[in-house]
């Protein structure tokens, strides 16, 4: 469930994930997309760049950045391949978004 916030948005997932409740605050900074997470069991922040490659291609890389006070109860190397994960379904969903406003 996403429900509209003052500053961005709070998530409600029901199935598995590692915030389960979470606030989220998306902003474009200096040409990147920042999608910041606070109030779950890890706060984060996601910077994804958008450059065009060629006049049929965009590539679109992403960087994950752990708070400071962010109590990671996980080894890297098992967070490293969740959050990969994640994200990549987030990017593909933000890809068949785009091409499905293209058309």
């Amino acid at each position: 469930m996403i429900e509209p916030t003052g500053e961005g948005f709070h998530v409600t997932r029901i199935g598995q994930a590692l915030n389960a409740s979470e606030d989220i605050t998306v902003i474009e900074k200096n040409g990147k997309i920042i999608y910041r997470s606070s109030g779950g069991r890890l706060a984060y922040e996601v910077v994804f760049t958008v450059e065009k490659e060629t006049a049929d291609s965009t590539k679109i890389s992403q960087e994950l950045y752990l708070s400071e006070s962010a109590e990671v109860h996980l080894p890297i190397k098992l967070l490293s391949p969740i959050t990969k994960h994640a994200f990549s379904v987030k990017l593909d969903k933000l890809a068949a978004a785009i091409e499905n406003a293209q058309n």
